[in-house]
């Protein structure tokens, strides 16, 4: 089967300078695995969605060995949620069967949920960001690929200092969409991250000829897949009710905690540009 790494471990040492032999028994470092659904600039996209888990070192090597016992066992070496929702690649022969599919995908909430990922999401409507782009701005200021993905990160700040604030973070992104420039700049003016900046991370390379993956953000790709189509049916369709695979991601939720997953709607959106004192288009 496809080999794939952990690259955690190899990460925290070279931004926070420091192994494990001289790191504080009672310090952890926390990584937060970002990925997006959908593009910014994509003028189809309807629903752009940033999201992804928090786990320490110890909890992501756990679950990289049994999300990959998955795969293995389901005899694909990757998931990407959108060849899956189509049945393409890899899940072609899949196309129709779906006690297969939902088995399978009930098996990686299985694993989400054992391994105590603690889930954090950002949603924002296209055609929200687009009327209030057509007054202010904001593409060429502050992105919506950069306002969603300062969101989801300024949830999880809370919920680290809240909760793990004795602990390191770091946040990793997915490589590769677009307006992800702005996002540090956004970062550095909203008073995020007091520590590392962002590290953009691919979730497929080839080494020596060797395919290998970045297994946690398989699951944030997962997460985000399903927070954006919760939205569209909901905004497109009018579903009040969450499919079952988005229920049960967000189900083990219990008690009272910083939110974890947002939506931004129009009126915020115009209140950020006025903050930021976006200039008004002529």
């Amino acid at each position: 089967m496809t080999s794939r790494i952990f690259p955690v471990r190899s990460i925290a040492r070279a931004i926070l300078g420091r192994n494990r032999t001289h790191r504080p028994a009672f310090m952890a470092i926390l990584s937060a695995y970002l990925d997006a659904s959908g593009s910014v600039n994509d003028p189809q996209c309807e629903i752009f969605v940033v999201g992804g888990y928090v786990a320490t070192e110890e909890q992501w090597e756990k679950f990289e060995n049994h999300w990959q016992r998955a795969l293995d066992e389901a005899s694909v070496s990757h998931l990407h949620m959108k060849h899956f929702a189509h049945s393409l690649g890899e899940f072609k022969a899949w196309k129709g069967d779906e006690p297969r599919r939902i088995r399978f995908l009930n098996r990686l909430i299985e694993i989400i949920r054992d391994h105590n990922l603690e889930d954090f999401s950002a949603g924002l409507n296209m055609a929200d960001y687009r009327e209030i782009d057509k007054r202010f701005r904001m593409t060429e200021s502050l992105g919506a690929y950069a306002i969603i993905a300062a969101s989801a990160m300024a949830n999880i700040e809370k919920w680290h200092s809240r909760y793990r604030q004795d602990d390191s973070m770091l946040f990793l992104l997915e490589k590769g969409d677009a307006q992800q420039d702005s996002l540090r700049k956004l970062a550095s003016r909203t008073g995020l991250q007091a520590g590392p900046d962002p590290i953009f991370i691919s979730k497929h390379w080839t080494e020596n000829g060797i395919d290998k993956y970045c297994l946690p953000i398989q699951a944030s790709d997962f997460l985000a897949y399903e927070h954006a189509k919760g939205l569209t049916d909901f905004f497109k369709k009018g579903k009040r009710e969450s499919r079952e695979s988005l229920f049960q991601l967000g189900s083990r939720r219990m008690g009272p905690r910083p939110p974890t997953w947002t939506y931004l709607n129009a009126k915020f959106l115009d209140l950020s540009c006025q903050f930021f004192k976006v200039p008004k288009r002529r």
